[in-house]
This record gives C-alpha cells, structure tokens and sequence, in this order.
C-alpha cells in the first residue's frame, strides 16, 4: 500500500465522520461534547499508530482521522453561532485560517520531528491535545453563564 492510497482512505473516512458527526449535531446539539469526543477518541488511536507496525498502523491512523476529521463540520457550526451576523467570516476561519496556521506549523513539527524523532513529537502533540480537551470542558460552562446573564440582566 502506497502512501496515496493511506492518505485516501483518511481522506474519505474522515468525510464520512464529518457527515456522522454533522448528524449527531443537527439531532442533539452538544458541539462541544462531540469536539471533545473526537479528540478524546482520536489521540489514542494517533498515539498507538506509532507503536505498532504494518497494517494495524495503517488501519489505526486512517481511524484517528474519521475521528479528527468528522470534528471539522462542527467546529465550523459553533463558529457560525458564535458570529451569527459574519457567517462568511465564521466558515473562513475554520476552512482556511486554520488549515493555513497548520500548514505553517508543518515546518516547524517537521524539523522538531528530524531532530527528536516523530515518536517523541507526536507524545508531545498528545499532550496538547489533552490541554485542549480540557479547555473545552470550560466552553460549555461560560456558555450556560453567559446564557443566564442573558436572561437575566
């Protein structure tokens, strides 16, 4: 198997998590704990990709991306809540300033890869993966605060 395909098969489950995590969306509106849900999911199976060999390393990393992938459709939905009156400007900063961001971050991950090798990075990816989750445990606490002063002023 050639890295073209692996990169397809991520690719095209990671588009079907997005339209499974879109439905899980639109029928009980929890972004939050679907985001958390994919990352919390998605950074065992990355960490175990590297651990292993052959085709359960393939296997695991075209899974971590349906998880890690079908976040993106709601990522982009709780942008649009967030900027109702922007939507444009909403959709264009989970679509293209983040991927942007990311594509700047690859030279710099790619270099911290050659000097203390990819497993060690990625462990260290891991760990700002958790302080993400953990942050986003906080979103939807200051929403239902934000909520409440809303309603009562």
């Amino acid at each position: 198997i050639n890295v073209g395909t692996i990169m397809l098969f991520f690719g095209m489950l990671g588009g079907a998590g997005g339209l499974f995590s879109g439905f899980l969306f639109d029928r009980f509106k929890k972004g939050s704990l679907i985001i958390q849900i994919g990352f919390v999911l998605a950074a065992p199976i990355f960490f175990f990709t590297f651990r292993t060999t052959g085709l359960i390393s393939i296997i695991l990393f075209v899974t971590g991306g349906f998880f890690l992938i079908s976040i993106q459709p709601v990522c982009i939905r709780m942008t649009q809540d967030l900027l109702p009156g922007n939507m444009s400007l909403a959709s264009s900063l989970i679509l293209g300033f983040s991927p942007g961001i990311a594509a700047i971050t690859m030279i710099f991950l790619g270099k911290a890869a050659d000097i203390i090798g990819i497993v060690k990075l990625v462990n260290y990816e891991l760990i700002l993966v958790i302080f993400a989750v953990l942050i986003l445990i906080s979103f939807p606490l200051a929403e239902s605060s934000l909520r409440d002063e809303k309603n009562n002023p």
